[in-house]
């Protein structure tokens, strides 16, 4: 369903299995479906479904060997880096011409992108030192500095992190 289904299909999945998530990403098998359910999320509202049910449990997943996996999938809610070059280079385009509206729309959107993954930082930030201590939570921290789909300011928010 994940793979094959519609949107609306793929919406009430996500709605339905979304509380669950983090204790099924934690199990050997479980891990592979909810990395699946993430990787072929494609709409706004199934990503805000995905964030917020596994928000609340980032650091626990980060620890774990099955759950950082799932975390990890979710950088890619955020602008790639290819995105945030162009849309660092539209920012001076537009600061040296007029603004015009499709300008501002592209850079709220690229906004709102890079606030859908900004959790994944804001818990290494917040919790850091737990996270940094285990094996797991170390090698997740590394890969989420060096994600393609992390901005400047996120990987120097989670490089300052003082146990890395």
């Amino acid at each position: 369903m994940a793979e094959r289904g519609d949107q609306v299909q793929k919406l009430a999945l996500v709605k339905r299995v979304g509380p669950y998530m983090a204790s099924i990403g934690v199990h050997k098998n479980g891990t592979w479906a909810v990395q699946k359910i993430i990787d072929t999320a494609t709409n706004d509202d199934q990503k805000r479904v995905i964030v917020e049910n596994i928000k609340q449990y980032t650091p626990q997943l980060l620890l774990d060997q099955l759950g950082n996996y799932v975390v990890q999938c979710c950088l890619r809610f955020g602008p790639s880096k290819y995105e945030s070059e162009e849309a660092s280079s539209d920012a001076k385009t537009r600061e040296n011409s007029s603004t015009s509206a499709s300008n501002v729309d592209q850079s709220k959107i690229h906004l709102a992108r890079a606030a859908s993954n900004q959790f994944v930082f804001d818990a290494i930030h917040a919790r850091c030192w737990d996270i940094a201590q285990g094996r797991f939570g170390a090698r997740a921290i590394r890969t989420c500095l060096e994600s393609p789909h992390a901005s400047k300011l996120q990987q120097k928010l989670a490089a300052g992190c003082p146990g890395h």
